[in-house]
């Protein structure tokens, strides 16, 4: 590959997730059934939930695919206060300790739409972010 193809690569991937060359590749583990896993749940890495990502739903710009999903974890067990708490904060480790201490949170009625609150968010954020 040439060094021009390259410096156009990595421009593109710089403007796809941010600071591509200080981004973490996740090390692969193996689970005990032998099966291969790439854990990404911290801030480093892109597909994390904490990962730093703007992108914008209904007018309202997010920080964080955390922070739209623990916004509405807040907004469907009625803790309009927090929910408004989680918009206004950009600190996904806050936001997620906002969102697990919820008055009221119906975990059955939770685990019904969560998936889809996670997909609304990680659709706006990956279609706003090419």
């Amino acid at each position: 590959m040439s060094q021009e193809w390259e410096e156009v690569e990595r421009q593109i991937l710089n403007r796809a997730v941010g600071d591509y060359e200080s981004m973490q590749t996740p090390q692969i583990v193996t689970a005990l059934d032998g099966t291969k896993l790439a854990p990404f749940f911290t801030k480093r890495f892109v597909f994390s939930n904490h990962y730093s990502c703007s992108f914008i739903i209904d007018n309202i710009n997010y920080s964080s695919t955390e922070q739209y999903y623990m916004q509405w974890k807040a907004i469907m067990s009625g803790n309009e206060d927090i929910a408004q708490q989680i918009l206004n904060c950009h600190v996904a480790g806050d936001i997620k300790r906002m969102g697990s201490h919820l008055r009221g949170h119906d975990t059955v009625k939770w685990r019904k739409i969560c998936i889809l609150i996670m997909t609304i968010a990680n659709w706006a954020k990956y279609s706003q972010n090419v």
